[in-house]
Formats: C-alpha cells, structure tokens, sequence
C-alpha cells in the first residue's frame, strides 16, 4: 500500500509540474504574441520540396514509385504549404545544461523560451517540431500542425527531470543524430537549436551542419548562467566538468583571469564561425527575465532574411 501510495503521489508531482509548466509557457508566449513571423511562397497551394529517404513509420502513400523503379530506392516525396514554413526546436539536454547557479537551471530556461516561441509560432498556424539531445537515445517529435502541442510541451517539461544525463558529443549519438536531422527535418524550416555551446566549437558545427541543408535558416539561442560569464568565485572549491564527469579542486583568484580570457576567446570565436555559415547566435542570461530573452528572440527572427 505504501509503494503504491508513492507511485500515486509521484504521478500526482508530475502532473502539477507539467501544468505549471504549460501554464507559465503560454502566458510568456501570449503575452508577447505580435504575429511577428509569416513566410511567404510562390506558386500553387502545395508544392513539391525534394524527396528524403524513407524510414520505418512513413506514410506510404508518399513514396515515390517512379524513383523506386529507375533508382531501386525508397524515397518519401515531401511537400510544402505556400504560408506554412515549419519551425524546429533542436534543444541540448546534456549535463551541463543542468546547471544552477545564479538562477534556475540552463536548461528550464532554455525549454521555456523553446516552449513559448514554439506556441507563437504554432498560433501563427506554422507546424511545430521537436528533437531533444543528450541522452543515449534521440527524442524526436516531426514538425506538425494539429496534435502536437501536447506532445511538445510534455517533452520539453520532462526534459528538464531527467535522470543521468549525458554529453551528447559522443561519437556514436552526434553520428546518428546528424543522420536523423538532416534526414527528418523538413525542408526549409526555421530550426532552433538551443544550447549553451561550451563544446568544442568542432563538434557544434559538426551537429549543426545538417540544420543548414535543404533551405533550412538557423538559429542558435545560447543560454548561459552569470557564473559562467562572469566566474564570481573567491574561495578553493572542487570544480566539476560534467561533460567528462572529473573534478578538479582550484583556486578561483589564481584562474579566474585565465578562465575569463578562454571565455572571452571561445565567444568571440563562436560567433565568428557561426556568422561564416550564415547561423544567427543570440547570447540569453539566465538571471535575466525570461520575458527579455523571448523579446530578443522574436527580434532576432524579425530581422533575419528569410
């Protein structure tokens, strides 16, 4: 009986945390809602996009008979709406997004503004999509009209309890989380790829690569907490890197100039490798309003050219 009550009350904790989760995504996202983005195509209603290749769980009705025939090969034909342009939120949920310092966790955050913008969008009658990264196996949710908002808060609001998570630079998950992406993702959508990009800046443009094929624009939305940035601390402490799991004891007085130089230097690089690729990088504060950094993101999509 008392395991049983446990169970109920854990479900019972869930399902407030996921309300008050969707609660306050909507009234960040209803509260700046402008229309601030409608993409604009040329010709018929629905056109033809391309074909991807075809994976367990297509519609079958979409494959393409002609291109089986004259290239033994399965391929889904795709199509894209005159007025909708799909937006994709691509968020990092490895282990250092789990980090709190100054504020709440980089990672909540980073699913709140993943949530609001997402609805905005979605009320702007876009298709809304969702692929969670840093754990052994790739969540992924296809970009979508009807019935998906559910599953997109759901997922993002579970992200942020997940147990042991893990670097998603390893080998084997970038490998098939390149092939899932660019595959899957539809073609010419707005792709959000929220993280705080303290990987090497190799391996991020190594994930972010297949984002950019097949007419998609880019966005990195870097979340950071003020300790990150600014390194306050003043007595020896047990530094932890939870990408490798190893701990290192250090006096923050003696690094703390050295640290706030590779700081500097890997933002500055960043920035110019993403620019290069034609990939838009706006910087976010956790210790600031949410509410500012969604205001930054819709202007930063206001202004891009699309």
């Amino acid at each position: 009986m008392a395991e049983r009550a446990s169970r109920i009350l854990k479900a019972q904790a869930r399902q407030l945390k996921l309300e008050s989760f969707k609660i306050a995504a909507h009234e960040l996202a209803m509260g700046l809602y402008q229309g601030q983005h409608r993409a604009q195509r040329k010709g018929a209603g629905i056109e033809f996009a391309g074909h991807r290749s075809y994976t367990p769980g297509d519609d079958l009705r979409r494959l393409d008979h002609h291109a089986l025939a004259k290239f033994d090969q399965l391929l889904i034909r795709e199509f894209q709406s005159e007025t909708d342009r799909a937006a994709h939120f691509v968020v990092d949920t490895s282990a250092s997004m789990h980090y709190q310092g100054a504020g709440e966790k980089k990672l909540k955050r980073a699913v709140l503004l993943a949530a609001a913008l997402g609805l905005i969008l979605k009320r702007q009658g876009d298709p809304i999509g969702l692929t969670l990264l840093g754990s052994n196996k790739t969540s992924f949710l296809p970009s979508a009209k009807e019935r998906v908002e559910e599953r997109f808060l759901t997922q993002l609001a579970e992200s942020v309890a997940a147990d042991n998570p893990q670097n998603q630079s390893e080998p084997a998950l970038l490998t098939a989380t390149q092939r899932l992406l660019g595959e899957r993702l539809p073609r010419g959508a707005l792709t959000f790829y929220l993280s705080d990009c303290l990987d090497p800046i190799s391996d991020t443009l190594q994930l972010l690569a297949p984002l950019k094929t097949r007419g998609r624009s880019v966005f990195v939305i870097q979340v950071l907490d003020a300790h990150e940035i600014e390194f306050p601390f003043s007595t020896p402490a047990y530094f932890v890197d939870p990408k490798r799991g190893t701990s290192t004891l250090s006096d923050p007085r003696q690094v703390r100039k050295t640290y706030r130089e590779r700081f500097t230097a890997h933002q500055v690089s960043l920035g110019k490798a993403l620019a290069q690729r034609e990939i838009r990088l706006s910087t976010l504060r956790v210790d600031e309003p949410a509410r500012d950094g969604l205001m930054k993101l819709l202007r930063l999509l206001g202004s891009a050219k699309l």
